[in-house]
Formats: structure tokens, sequence, C-alpha cells
């Protein structure tokens, strides 16, 4: 959430003390409304970046929930498909 947030601000600097930021929007309980695309379906080329990345050992497992693409990265996470 606190990650994707100025995303949806639209704040173009980056953020010097990123574990202080998401103890703010913890603190603050920071509501950041991500509207579910029209389709359910992935990007176009998702499919064979995915594919390739997981080929390579870089992603594990991708998903769709409410219109958005979560991607399980080996190294990162999940992180949204934008």
């Amino acid at each position: 959430m606190a990650i994707a947030y100025p995303q949806q601000q639209r704040q173009p600097h980056s953020i010097r003390n990123p574990i202080g930021y998401l103890h703010q929007a913890i603190l603050q309980a920071w509501d950041l409304s991500i509207a579910p695309s029209a389709t359910s379906a992935p990007p176009p080329g998702f499919n064979a970046c995915f594919n390739w990345a997981k080929a390579q050992g870089m992603v594990l497992a991708a998903t769709t929930i409410d219109g958005i693409h979560p991607t399980l990265y080996v190294q990162q996470g999940w992180v949204a498909t934008e």
C-alpha cells in the first residue's frame, strides 16, 4: 500500500526513508483506492514476459484479484503488474 501510494498521488520524487514512509502509512491508515480494470485479462504481453521470467527463476506465480494482477517475484515478493 505505501509503496503504491506515491504512484496514486502522482508524486514524482523518490522516497528518502522508505521504512519511515511505510511506518507513516500504517499509523495514519492511508487509503489506497485502486480501481479494478474493466477487464480481468493481464496486460498485453504479460504471459510471454511471465513465462520468460519464470524460466529464468525470477518469478514463481501470478494471479488475478479484483482486476489487479500481482506477480510473486523470488526476491521482491508480490508486486502488482502495471
